[in-house]
């Protein structure tokens, strides 16, 4: 579990100083951004992974859960091109799901 922390440090910390270079140059932030996409798919193989190993843990459960919903929410956002919602509701849901499955992970590799 403690090698799956390190890279989460290292898969959140690389979009982070991409946009520490932006502030010196605009162009770094393209590539924080394109950084931020395996940085998403390692959170949310690594959540799934953690709760078909262990189940019953509630936490891992509402973060499935939520990105889950987040998923379809904008799949449906789109459909119905409400891109104002998404542009302001769902913009900071991402950040917040990367933060509660880091928490999670930093909890268990520290037990």
């Amino acid at each position: 579990m403690k090698n799956i922390n390190y890279f989460n440090y290292f898969f959140v910390g690389f979009p982070l100083f991409f946009c520490l270079l932006a502030t010196f140059n605009i162009g770094f932030i393209s590539i924080a951004m394109l950084a931020l996409i395996p940085t998403g798919i390692f959170q949310v193989i690594i959540g799934i992974k953690m709760l078909v190993d262990e189940p019953q843990d509630k936490n891992l459960k509402i973060y499935v859960v939520s990105v889950f919903l987040f998923f379809i929410s904008l799949v449906v956002i789109s459909k119905l091109e409400l891109y104002n919602f998404l542009n302001y509701i769902l913009f900071g849901v991402p950040p917040i799901l990367a933060f509660y499955l880091s928490i999670l992970i930093y909890k268990k590799a520290h037990k």
